[in-house]
């Protein structure tokens, strides 16, 4: 049985459990919102994830479990004792399915027919023949009341398949990697010795030390990963919910769940992927009068894509709707909070700003990006690292001071001395970065952080150019040290309001450094909104960047 399939049993158990709680609510108090509110999600879950792995039999069940919850949900179905009957009937004949996998790893066959069109006539608001829908046996145990659940924390996991699945903590995560950082520091302190020390009995530990250090930091990362899938769970809901609001007819797709993000990331992503899942909702798609004018089918088309490249995740938020448009791009999208339009009848309140989005993504040391062609669509691209807890950077000083850059973001070093050809140039009153026949930002690290004693005019000042959105720009140090891997640390709450730091870490020699973060240098020099206006008084010089098609980024 491969882990993927291992994983879906473990939270298709887990999903049931939380069902039958809620189910124990509602005999109680049939009219409760809240545990209304709730009771789609945990059979919706399992019945995406068997689509995923084709397992047909228990997706037909999902299925038609999940239409009758909707219209609970709705308030278009009243949660009466012979429809929670029914609905734990579906719940134990799940459970029934997912204990054959422990014997043969595949999906039994059965008769499923009776429950699914019982199931499916009480969503149609038809009524339902007595017995038309016996429970299975394996119901009884699923219909224990509230109390006999398991307890939060134990871990809920198939039958068979608990000495391989078992559910952890996210605090005994948490202290599992704060010791694993400790050790990566260690290490990072005693690999020098190996340049320094000619003894072959010291040597031969040390290797084997990092070698170990590097497959155990693997296992623990790998321990902390989950599947993106869980920050959209909701997101399905959310769309049914614009389309009765909007009166559009949307076909939302979600492509890549599996792609497995650091737990903390997947809980920070959430919100900029239900932003932005909205916005094209309420701003991209047409309504179908529209469409059809256009030629278009009347149901627009939202795709949520997340897949890896190298050490970041990309998410991918595209619609077919009509577009942002040149002048809205270059006048709206640059300027802090695009505009948004009201929704309809109040459901999906005022909407979500791309800058907001932009100052979100930008916080975890991610890149926002923005496509649109008029009249075809637009194209979100989000792209965050796979975690931010370990990272290998590039140290640099300035003023006496050394900081680390997050290699991701590096993209090239730059001679900055006097005895260079000096790649510096001044527009508008303005410094510039000359690269590649390309003009860009240029600051100082040591003046944005006013860090007395910098500055200083020596052959060994560089300029670290830096990605930040579609853009680069070049950060003056006084001085460039050999890349390093780091554990970055959440810094003092102090400096937290200070948004060029993402962090703090301690370097090989044992010394503390602050973490830099581009996108927060990018704003706090004034780059972010100066950025066009520079490019654009730089058009008519020789080499400098042209403005693109209906395209933006935001860092």
């Amino acid at each position: 049985m491969d882990d993927l399939l291992l994983d879906f049993l473990a939270e298709a158990k887990e999903h049931l459990d939380e069902l039958d709680v809620a189910l124990g609510k509602l005999e109680a108090a049939p009219g409760d919102a809240a545990t209304l509110s709730r009771i789609v999600r945990p059979v919706h879950s399992i019945k995406w994830a068997c689509g995923v792995l084709g397992l047909a039999r228990l997706e037909r069940v999902a299925q038609a479990g999940e239409k009758v919850l909707r219209r609970m949900c709705d308030g278009e179905l009243a949660a009466s004792a012979d429809t929670l009957g029914l609905i734990r009937s579906m719940s134990g004949r799940i459970r029934e399915i997912i204990s054959g996998f422990t014997e043969t790893a595949a999906e039994a066959a059965g008769d499923d027919r009776a429950l699914v069109a019982a199931l499916d006539a009480l969503a149609a608001g038809e009524t339902v023949p007595a017995g038309a829908s016996p429970a299975p046996a394996a119901a009884a145990a699923s219909a224990a009341p509230a109390a006999t659940q398991p307890a939060a924390g134990t871990p809920a996991v198939p039958d068979g398949t608990s000495s391989r699945t078992v559910c952890v903590a996210v605090e005994v995560l948490e202290d599992l990697m704060t010791r694993m950082s400790e050790l990566v520091l260690t290490r990072n302190q005693l690999l020098p010795l190996l340049r320094t020390q000619q003894s072959e009995s010291l040597a031969t530990p040390l290797r084997r030390l990092g070698q170990i250090t590097a497959e155990l930091q693997a296992v623990v990362m790998k321990a902390r990963m989950q599947p993106v899938g869980n920050a959209w769970n909701q997101l399905p809901g959310l769309v049914r919910d614009l389309e009765r609001g909007l009166g559009r007819k949307i076909d939302f797709t979600m492509i890549g769940a599996e792609t497995g993000l650091d737990h903390p990331l997947v809980e920070r992503i959430k919100d900029p992927l239900a932003a932005l899942v909205r916005y094209s909702a309420q701003h991209g798609i047409e309504g179908p009068a529209q469409r059809r004018g256009r030629g278009k089918p009347e149901a627009g088309r939202i795709t949520l894509t997340a897949y890896h490249v190298g050490g970041h995740v990309v998410f991918e938020i595209a619609d077919d709707g009509r577009g942002l448009g040149l002048e809205k791009t270059r006048a709206g999208s640059l300027a802090p909070g695009l505009a948004t339009v009201a929704a309809a009848g109040g459901v999906c309140g005022g909407g979500a700003a791309l800058d907001a989005v932009s100052t979100s993504i930008g916080t975890i040391g991610g890149t926002f990006d923005v496509e649109s062609v008029v009249g075809e669509g637009t194209v979100f691209t989000i792209r965050i690292p796979t975690t931010l807890a370990v990272v290998s950077a590039l140290i640099v000083e300035s003023g006496g001071e050394r900081f680390a850059i997050p290699r991701v973001n590096v993209l090239a070093l730059v001679p900055g001395g006097p005895g260079a050809e000096s790649p510096i140039e001044c527009i508008v009153a303005a410094p510039l970065l000359r690269l590649r026949n390309q003009l860009w930002p240029l600051v100082s690290l040591d003046s944005l952080l006013q860090i007395e004693g910098g500055g200083e005019e020596s052959e060994q000042r560089s300029i670290v150019v830096v990605q930040v959105g579609p853009s680069r720009i070049g950060v003056l140090v006084d001085r460039v040290f050999e890349p390093e891997e780091v554990v970055v640390k959440p810094g003092a709450p102090i400096l937290r309001a200070i948004t060029m730091f993402a962090g703090n870490t301690v370097l090989r020699d044992g010394s503390a450094a602050m973490v830099l973060d581009p996108h927060g240098i990018a704003r706090a020099g004034g780059l972010a909104a100066q950025a066009e206006q520079r490019r654009a008084a730089a058009a008519g010089v020789p080499g400098a960047p042209a403005m693109g098609r209906s395209s933006t980024g935001r860092g």
